[in-house]
């Protein structure tokens, strides 16, 4: 027979054996979101190195770009000053001509004092 003594113990040993079960459950559950989360965790970094390598890359084409606008830039304005350059020895060489036959018009024109 089993004293009253013993009873108690082993309803109290089982509801410690529950508690423990219990909270293995528990820890089992909490141990899986934990991976889940570190598995999202995981998927977002990548995702985010993705991104910025994405970034870093139009930044790369960006810089090119501004290079050669840059470069555009200069050789326009080096054209740009051998035209003017250009229009204004044309206007020279016109202002010149006008003149000379200017010149040559009010010389042919004049009467001769020969006689």
């Amino acid at each position: 027979m089993q004293s009253e003594q013993e009873i108690p113990n082993s309803d109290i040993d089982e509801k410690i054996l529950q508690e423990r079960k219990r909270d293995l459950l528990q820890i089992e559950s909490d141990v899986g979101d934990v991976s889940e989360i570190m598995t999202e965790l995981s998927k977002l970094t990548n995702d985010q190195g993705n991104d910025l390598d994405e970034a870093s890359e139009h930044m790369s084409d960006a810089v090119e770009s501004m290079r050669t606008a840059t470069d555009q830039l200069e050789k326009a304005e080096y054209y740009s000053q051998r035209i003017r350059n250009v229009g204004v020895a044309c206007m020279a060489v016109a202002a010149g001509v006008v003149t000379f036959v200017g010149v040559y018009a009010i010389v042919r024109n004049k009467p001769s004092n020969r006689g």
